[in-house]
């Protein structure tokens, strides 16, 4: 629980800082990848970056945020 509680904190961090700060497009993609690497470890899947430039988590996340996170390019993470 602990470890998860922990992963959800860093995804946060994550998140929020890929929404407030302006990075290269290859260290954004690290981020997201990231972002993924923590949520396939969660048993959560399919993360989207939509056509609109825009991350947005899984509903099903629990206590984590529907954050919006602007992305400069369109993809698809699983």
């Amino acid at each position: 629980m602990v470890e998860t509680e922990a992963l959800v904190s860093v995804r946060g961090e994550i998140a929020e800082s890929l929404a407030t700060q302006s990075y290269s497009e290859g260290l954004q993609a690290e981020l997201l990848d990231e972002l993924c690497a923590i949520d396939n470890h969660l048993g959560r899947t399919a993360l989207f970056v939509m056509s609109r430039e825009a991350y947005q988590p899984p509903a099903s996340y629990v206590g984590v945020d529907n954050e919006e996170v602007m992305v400069t390019q369109e993809m698809a993470l699983f």
